[in-house]
């Protein structure tokens, strides 16, 4: 719906939003454990997103000697997830139908965008 380059937090809260729909009983692939799910999920990013930012603080610990690779190669994946889950929630809100998703989307790319000129 989007050209190329979406923001890593976006394209992360089309795919939480997209998600959620296995939580609506009426869908084909409903699934009972799905919201529990989105709980788990949420619940680590906040967790590692403070591991994240701590890392720089543990400078001499042996922790940061040899991170995990998506810490080191992608740093800030997790607060993007913490924040996608909330731009999904966000999404839930503003998003009426499907024709509506491409427009949504649109109007908060736009923000990013604006907002990481800034």
């Amino acid at each position: 719906l989007q050209p190329a380059g979406l923001p890593r937090v976006l394209d992360e809260a089309v795919a939480a939003y997209v998600a959620r729909d296995v939580e609506r009983r009426d869908h084909p692939w409903y699934a009972a454990a799905a919201p529990a799910a989105r709980t788990r999920r949420r619940v680590l990013a906040r967790v590692l997103d403070g591991v994240e930012r701590a890392l720089p603080a543990l400078a001499p610990s042996p922790i940061t000697e040899r991170p995990p690779w998506a810490l080191w190669h992608d740093p800030g994946a997790q607060a993007a997830y913490v924040a996608a889950e909330r731009l999904a929630d966000t999404l839930d809100h503003l998003v009426i139908n499907a024709r509506a998703l491409g427009s949504v989307l649109a109007s908060i790319r736009g923000e990013l965008d604006r907002a990481s000129v800034l």
